[in-house]
């Protein structure tokens, strides 16, 4: 064998090693492009799902919120027309004191208060000026009583009393009034 023959023989050979090295590079290339695009294909389908599932988590966060935000409003709301009424019943107290029945209130409130602190002789009545033509009674009425109307009813050392007024009755009431009319508005 001539050195022609061997060197061709060599560069044969080696031209076949460099192509299944070549081609058994280019399949490991191919794989790995194959296999990253499978990764990609999956790190898509992933992201996509965590973003769906974040999307929906803030959807259902933004819902709840709106929706106590919803009830808060709605109850401030309600809180706003309660306060209003009250205010307007307080002032219609004011003009309970010119009505007939104000007279026979404060008779029958005095007339009790005395009989529980004993007997009408031992008991100070104190009302608003004006109002001591309302009262048949044997205990002593002063005039000096500030406020709307009413009575303060106490005992002849002033130890214990008993405030009928109109402005304490409401606000003693304050709860009860405030029930019946939440129940009246948004109850019924």
């Amino acid at each position: 064998m001539t050195m022609d023959k061997l060197v061709s023989s060599l560069l044969t050979d080696a031209k076949k090693e460099a192509d299944e090295i070549i081609k058994t590079a280019e399949w490991h290339v191919d794989k790995m492009v194959a296999e990253e695009k499978a990764k990609r294909v999956v790190l898509l389908k992933t992201s996509e799902e965590e973003a769906d599932k974040l999307i929906k988590e803030q959807e259902k966060e933004r819902l709840a919120w709106a929706k106590l935000e919803s009830k808060r409003i709605i109850s401030e709301a309600k809180e706003d027309v309660i306060k209003t009424i009250m205010q307007e019943i307080f002032s219609k107290l004011e003009n309970f004191r010119k009505s007939k029945e104000y007279a026979a209130f404060l008779k029958s409130g005095v007339n009790n208060a005395c009989k529980e602190l004993g007997t009408e002789q031992s008991c100070t009545v104190h009302v608003k000026k004006g109002d001591k033509k309302y009262l048949s009674t044997k205990a002593r009425v002063v005039e000096d009583l500030e406020g709307i109307g009413g009575a303060l009813v106490e005992n002849t050392d002033g130890l214990i009393r008993i405030n009928l007024t109109l402005e304490n009755l409401f606000e003693s009431n304050t709860d009860l009034i405030r029930k019946e009319i939440y129940h009246k508005l948004f109850e019924a």
